[in-house]
């Protein structure tokens, strides 16, 4: 069942098992705002080395009744983010001219975070 087949609602309409017993498959991406937060909440918990940042990174002040945010984290979790787009829009490009497309689906970028954490 392909949701870009033009048949697709009625093909749902008439299988009530979709209904009852159903696995999704999710070739969609996450917005960029999502896949910022999943990155924060794995990074969270990584131990990130002082070397790991050619900067000194200091934490601006918070705001108050704001909880205040691991700078490195953040700087950390976008950059696995861009990561992420920049795959995701070079695999656009080669689709273009390769008339060739590989599905990048958030199980891909999970799996490019732990392995990341990993390293």
């Amino acid at each position: 069942m392909n949701p870009a087949n033009a048949d697709f609602s009625n093909r749902s309409a008439s299988s009530p098992a979709l209904f009852n017993r159903c696995v999704i498959d999710w070739f969609g991406d996450w917005a960029d705002d999502g896949l910022l937060q999943v990155a924060k909440e794995f990074i969270r918990f990584t131990d990130i080395h002082p070397q790991s940042f050619s900067k000194d990174i200091s934490a601006p002040p918070a705001e108050p009744g704001q909880k205040r945010s691991d700078p490195k984290t953040e700087l950390l979790s976008q950059c696995i983010v861009d990561m992420h787009i920049s795959v995701r829009d070079l695999n656009l490009k080669l689709s273009k001219s390769a008339k060739k497309f590989n599905f990048i689906t958030p199980r891909d970028f999970l799996n490019f975070i732990k392995q990341f954490i990993a390293l």
